[in-house]
């Protein structure tokens, strides 16, 4: 069995539209977001999944869910934000991720859709859906450079769905 990197690509927790009067980049997570999160934190660790580095969009909502994902985490969980997370293109999230990462071999990332549906469809082929909290598994070939997405075999292993696990 050869050695393999996971990517796992995380849609931000459930927002709050109760403030009309917030910009979309400063919702924050509403009741329902604020209790998937550490579950999904929990979930990862009990899996055995803990990433070495968290990449995050700079929303309000995707830190708060970051925030709360990384408190189940073990150590000190290394967490990222960069602005190009916000709605990235797929393009945007392989130059995110080119950038950020060097030796590491399992990343999440928290994001927004559709950009993180595209970015799957794109790395796996397969389309699924990703509602709030979700967490889609991708496995490359550990010889595959980050910089290097896309050009890379990907498999998608699974999706976590809170709405199904818990």
């Amino acid at each position: 069995h050869r050695l393999m990197k996971l990517l796992m690509v995380m849609r931000h927790a459930k927002s709050s539209w109760a403030d009309e009067t917030l910009s979309d980049h400063d919702r924050p997570l509403n009741k329902r977001g604020r209790r998937d999160a550490p579950r999904i934190g929990k979930l990862l660790v009990e899996r055995q999944l803990q990433p070495e580095i968290t990449l995050c969009s700079t929303a309000v909502r995707a830190r708060m869910t970051a925030e709360r994902v990384v408190q189940a985490f073990s150590g000190k969980p290394v967490l990222m934000t960069d602005r190009r997370l916000y709605h990235p293109s797929p393009r945007g999230f392989k130059q995110v991720l080119g950038e950020h990462l060097d030796g590491e071999s399992r990343v999440l990332v928290i994001s927004h859709n559709p950009g993180c549906e595209e970015f799957i469809y794109r790395l796996t082929g397969e389309f699924e859906t990703l509602p709030t909290a979700a967490v889609a598994l991708i496995e490359l070939e550990n010889d595959v450079a980050w910089d290097a997405l896309g050009k890379a075999r990907a498999q998608l292993r699974d999706v976590l769905r809170p709405k199904e696990i818990f």
